[in-house]
């Protein structure tokens, strides 16, 4: 946390989208990144009275020192309010793809036990082909985003490149049958 606020990137990449942090999340990684700064003056003054014996009492640099614990975690506080919430809906943005797939696989879930149940061809049926469109797609949209070089295909989304390599599957098993 104290890195990002030091850092404090106004945006971040997440498959290859620019996610750009609200100025709430800057300021308070602004606010955080000073009132640690001025904690750590504040603690390497109380170090060196210490070590020096400059100030036996340490009442002024102790009273600094509690106002500046206090800043430090009002300020912490705020930008770990702020920067988790911005991080949270970045995720849930970022992973929409996987998402998207899953309830697609689950839709052809549902398709393939109405239509089995029912003695119906799956592969046959139109609306289940429709889905299996949308999830090819879906796969190619997250080979897309997967690859950190750039270099995801998202254009082998046609479902005839899927049922030709299962007619050659089936031709391979009706071989494999008429030779035993």
């Amino acid at each position: 946390m104290l890195d990002s606020a030091q850092e404090n990137f106004p945006h971040l990449w997440v498959n290859g989208e620019k996610y750009v942090f609200s100025e709430d999340v800057i300021k308070a990684g602004n606010q955080v990144f000073r009132a640690f700064l001025t904690l750590r003056d504040i603690v390497s003054e109380l170090i060196d009275k210490k070590i020096f014996n400059m100030d036996p009492s340490f009442t002024t640099t102790e009273q600094n020192l509690r106002v500046s614990l206090q800043e430090f975690d009002e300020a912490w506080t705020q930008y770990e309010q702020y920067y988790v919430y911005e991080l949270m809906v970045i995720e849930t943005d970022a992973r929409r793809f996987v998402i998207e797939a899953i309830q697609i696989e689950k839709d052809m879930q549902d398709l393939e036990i109405r239509l089995s149940s029912k003695g119906k061809n799956v592969l046959s049926n139109q609306a289940y082909n429709e889905k299996r469109q949308e999830l090819i797609f879906q796969m190619a949209q997250i080979n897309t985003v997967c690859n950190m070089n750039g270099k995801g295909r998202d254009d082998l989304t046609d479902i005839e490149i899927l049922q030709a390599a299962e007619d050659i599957c089936q031709s391979l098993k009706d071989g494999e049958a008429d030779s035993v």
